[in-house]
């Protein structure tokens, strides 16, 4: 019944932290009970591992919060993440079924040129945005109104987070959140 784990993977090769990572995710596909997870590994996080844990979370609906973080010491550091494009693709493919999930990756790091990892990031950031709004409370029911999409779409635009945000990311989200049901939001009233 444990809610609440943190672990950390102190010393350990890439390749030991990356079994551990796919050990825990197939564990968490079969959990009903961890709520908060907390992910320190000090030779960070390798794409097949942000894979396998994304595939996991997938299936798993009742987990609330995930951070992974890169450890220096006792030092929390987010600059280590190894994660590629397929990874973050993961991501926010799993974003859009576990519409619950609060996900903390290390950030990008600003030196990255490849272009195909920064396109997944953002769709990843996107994903994670819409759900922080209400995506899965928004599309769970057929009763719900307007108004309530209307405020969902102001979130978007004027949230203190998005001061952070890119203003084409504010954008993508907003039609992503469009996209989602237009017609209910360009419904002529009868």
């Amino acid at each position: 019944n444990v809610q609440r784990l943190t672990l950390g993977m102190v010393q350990s090769s890439s390749f030991e932290a990356t079994e551990a990572v796919k050990t825990l995710a197939s564990a968490i596909r079969l959990d009903c009970n961890l709520e908060h997870l907390t992910l320190r590994m000090e030779s960070g996080f390798t794409d097949e591992a942000g894979m396998a844990l994304a595939e996991a979370l997938t299936v798993n609906k009742t987990l609330r919060e995930i951070t992974l973080s890169d450890t220096e010491g006792d030092r929390i550091v987010r600059n280590k993440a190894a994660l590629g494009a397929r990874s973050y693709q993961a991501f926010a493919t799993m974003l859009r079924v576990n519409t619950n999930l609060d996900l903390e990756l290390p950030p990008l790091d600003v030196a990255v040129r490849d272009e195909r990892i920064f396109e997944a990031y953002t769709q990843m950031q996107i994903e994670q945005r819409l759900n922080e709004v209400g995506r899965g409370r928004l599309l769970a029911s057929s009763q719900t109104t307007k108004e309530e999409w209307v405020d969902a779409l102001h979130e978007l635009n004027y949230d203190d987070v998005d001061d952070e945000q890119p203003e084409a990311l504010r954008v993508s989200c907003m039609y992503s959140l469009l996209h989602l049901n237009p017609s209910e939001l360009f419904a002529c009233p009868s």
